[in-house]
């Protein structure tokens, strides 16, 4: 349940976050994230043929796997958001305003500003209803993904293969070629 339209003629491509970027530390980042999905927790309302936008903050993953422990009250929660060897594959987020990510955003990316340039920090993944504080939206961690993600990123008549690696200091540390 998005607060508001996102503005027509504003899709266009995007970075991929930072292979650097610390899910699991970065909290409190502000974030937006746009889809086609439900405008209210039941379900019942899609927002297709007019995608819409919310504002987000990034919320530290232990309270969110504490939150999420329900399902698997013997752990930590933080098999949910970590691999075996402790990297984050997933983060979580609370909308603003009482609006959030929804049934039908899956998929749909979260952005944030880093050094005036746009980035794809995670994608809608899931949750336990919409815009729930007790519940906040959890993300897979685009930069966890990167690597895959560029090796993906082709077609067979053009091929891009691979990651670009930026200069010491520059945010975008790894970034699809041809994405700017």
């Amino acid at each position: 349940q998005l607060s508001a339209p996102v503005p027509n003629g504003t899709a266009r491509p995007i970075a991929i976050a930072p292979a650097a970027f610390d899910a699991l530390g970065d909290t409190g980042a502000a974030l937006t994230v746009a889809g086609y999905g439900s405008t209210s927790a039941t379900y019942a309302s899609l927002s297709y043929p007019l995608a819409m936008q919310t504002s987000l903050v990034m919320q530290r993953t232990a309270q969110c796997a504490e939150a999420y422990r329900v399902w698997d009250p013997q752990s930590t929660g933080m098999s949910f958001f970590e691999d075996a060897q402790g990297a984050a594959f997933a983060w979580c987020a609370l909308g603003v305003n009482e609006s959030d990510a929804c049934n039908g955003d899956s998929g749909s990316s979260a952005v944030a500003l880093l050094q005036d340039r746009r980035f794809s920090l995670g994608l809608v993944s899931w949750g336990y209803q919409c815009a729930n504080p007790s519940f906040p939206g959890v993300y897979a961690n685009v930069a966890y993904f990167a690597t895959w993600i560029c090796s993906q990123a082709h077609t067979a008549d053009e091929p891009i293969g691979g990651c670009m690696h930026a200069t010491a200091g520059d945010v975008a540390s790894v970034g699809c070629r041809n994405n700017e």
